[in-house]
């Protein structure tokens, strides 16, 4: 008797794990999604949907790569598990030649554009769409959520995985970026950094940075949230103790990053799908 019941519990405990699990992971990715033509020549995106009818708010991704090399698939792992939540994704490839400012930020407005064209068609919330970005692509997800053209490019929230957000540095490969010194050109470099464009009024931003970043040092990380504070907008910190550049990415931080991450999404645009974290 006691066995018998032993089993039926136990069957009963690994049916409600396995629906949790499917419920978790289940997802449809579409490939290389055409959102722009321009002179660079197409690009293209990821598409990761939950499944079910939707609509879901909807993430877009910009991956990092110094504006020179990188691609959509440096979020092949955190896109499925944000979608496996019900938060859809679009990683996108985006302009790497030099002197790809703006052209690179004009993609980023254009993709922003395309999830609100294509809605209905994917199953999007066209009112609930955030930018990611990481590193270089941090630069643009920022400046897509400080300086929308209009109703059509605005974003809900920001999310910085160790965005880079000044570009009034020496370094080469921010001219081979901008295609001018700041000293020679001041103007573009305020228009290309974040923290020269930050002002009240700004959607949530979440901050996440390595406290031993060698790359975009985290001092930089503090100032712009510093900035971001001095304007009353809304900023959610994460600080990888000991985290170097790209620390999102490391089995170290990824758990506790990707915790924080859904914690910030519950609270300004919430999925519909109940509990949080990684699919297992």
């Amino acid at each position: 008797m006691h066995t018998t019941r032993f089993h039926v519990v136990l069957s009963a405990a690994i049916t409600v794990l396995l629906a949790g699990a499917l419920s978790a992971t289940a997802q449809k990715v579409t490939k290389d999604i055409a959102y722009t033509t321009d002179a660079s020549g197409t690009q293209a995106g990821d598409l990761y949907q939950p499944v079910g009818p939707g609509p879901f708010p909807v993430i877009l991704y910009l991956h990092g790569g110094s504006w020179r090399s990188g691609n959509k698939d440096n979020f092949a792992k955190l896109a499925p598990d944000l979608a496996a939540q019900g938060y859809a994704g679009f990683a996108v490839n985006y302009d790497l030649h030099p002197h790809a400012w703006p052209l690179a930020f004009e993609e980023t407005e254009s993709a922003i554009r395309f999830l609100r064209a294509h809605a209905a068609e994917y199953h999007l919330d066209p009112d609930r769409i955030v930018v990611t970005g990481t590193s270089a692509g941090g630069q643009l997800a920022a400046l897509a959520a400080l300086t929308p053209k209009g109703a059509d490019t605005r974003v809900v929230a920001a999310i910085e995985l160790n965005g880079v957000y000044d570009l009034h540095g020496s370094y080469g490969v921010i001219k081979r970026y901008l295609g001018v010194s700041c000293g020679d050109q001041p103007p573009v470099c305020d228009a290309a950094s974040p923290i020269s464009q930050v002002h009240a009024g700004a959607p949530p931003f979440f901050m996440g940075h390595g406290t031993s970043d060698h790359v975009v040092p985290y001092a930089a990380a503090q100032a712009f949230t510093a900035a971001l504070r001095q304007a009353g907008d809304t900023v959610v910190p994460f600080d990888a103790n000991g985290g170097p550049h790209m620390y999102w990415e490391k089995k170290t931080f990824y758990a506790d990053n990707l915790a924080a991450v859904l914690k910030f999404l519950s609270q300004v645009v919430p999925s519909g799908v109940a509990g949080s974290g990684p699919a297992e």
